[in-house]
């Protein structure tokens, strides 16, 4: 194989590349105001009192310091379609025996997970966690 094919070659992955990302234009995390995410966090954290909402689109989701450790931690609660919520419960688990740290959850498309952080005793805020599906309808309200 010549010099001369072998750039061309190299020229066309290029090309194919970029045509994929291009034709992905939607965002993996897409940012909230308080009002546009007041219905969720009604739900399942009402009294956050905070700015940073943001979602952020995985099909899964892995549950980790959901006990305090050095000021850190992170509380979860599920969001279906119909408006149902359901928390996890890990605030007197000791750390060794919580069987939910380091799982992983497959999110679907009815199903949010939200996630308040608190890192080093300041607020990181909340994500949630969203099936790829529900891109556009976030895409559209950011």
């Amino acid at each position: 194989m010549s010099t001369a094919e072998t750039t061309v070659e190299m020229v066309q992955a290029h090309r194919e590349y970029t045509a994929e990302r291009q034709a992905a234009p939607l965002p993996l995390d897409v940012k909230l105001s308080r009002r546009q995410a007041a219905p969720i966090l009604a739900r399942t954290f009402p009294n956050y009192n905070g700015r940073k909402i943001r979602v952020r689109f995985s099909p899964r989701v892995t549950f980790y310091n959901t006990n305090w450790d050095g000021g850190s931690r992170s509380r979860y609660a599920a969001l279906n379609s119909a408006g149902t919520v359901a928390g996890l419960n890990t605030n007197m688990m000791p750390p060794w025996d919580n069987p939910v740290e380091g799982k992983a959850l497959d999110i679907t498309p009815n199903v949010m997970i939200i996630e308040h952080c608190i890192f080093c005793g300041k607020d990181a805020g909340i994500t949630i966690h969203a099936h790829p599906d529900l891109a556009p309808k976030f895409a559209a309200m950011a």
